[in-house]
């Protein structure tokens, strides 16, 4: 299992509220492939981002990362080598407020390996250190990061554990 970390010198960091990125979690099977979606949930007013993926020798990148519409103010430039790990940086010259947004602020699509097995999470982790984050008037930000995964399940599980995901989901958004 990934550990999720964020190395930061609390002295410099302005608070971020409870700004957080997330990335989604999903299921597959063996040799399909699967879309992760990189999140962010509010959002203070990022305007500079570099973010490290990391993902489980279970996942192959099958295609250069994509923008999310949250960020679709901000450029984003990924690597052509897709492989673990893999840096995600976006800026903006200008961001005006219309432009904060939540919402998707990258996608990733993952092959699931045809040796992964049934009930194995391959998990998918970002971090950044200190600095790496700013909003617009160049602060640095400090947000939580959310690990996600894709399930690998078999043809009858897969269903059910997008259900439970569901429902986990609503009831943690009902709990707040």
């Amino acid at each position: 299992q990934l550990v999720v970390f964020a190395e930061y010198d609390k002295g410099t960091q302005q608070a971020s509220g409870n700004c957080a990125i997330q990335i989604s979690q999903t299921a597959a099977k063996p040799g399909e492939t699967v879309t992760v979606y990189i999140s962010v949930e509010n959002n203070p007013g990022i305007q500079g981002a570099i973010l490290t993926v990391t993902w489980d020798e279970g996942l192959t990148l099958t295609k250069k990362a994509q923008n999310g519409v949250a960020f679709s103010a901000l450029g984003l430039t990924a690597p052509k080598k897709l492989a673990s790990p893999y840096n995600l940086v976006w800026y903006a010259q200008d961001l005006d407020p219309e432009d904060i947004k939540d919402g998707v602020i990258a996608t990733l699509e993952f092959e699931v390996s045809q040796q992964a097995k049934i009930g194995q999470k391959l998990a998918i982790s970002a971090s950044y250190i200190a600095g790496d984050i700013s909003d617009r008037n160049k602060q640095t930000l400090s947000p939580t990061i959310e690990s996600g995964f894709v399930a690998v399940e078999g043809a009858e599980h897969t269903h059910n554990f997008n259900k439970a995901v569901a429902i986990e989901k609503h009831l943690a958004n009902a709990a707040t």
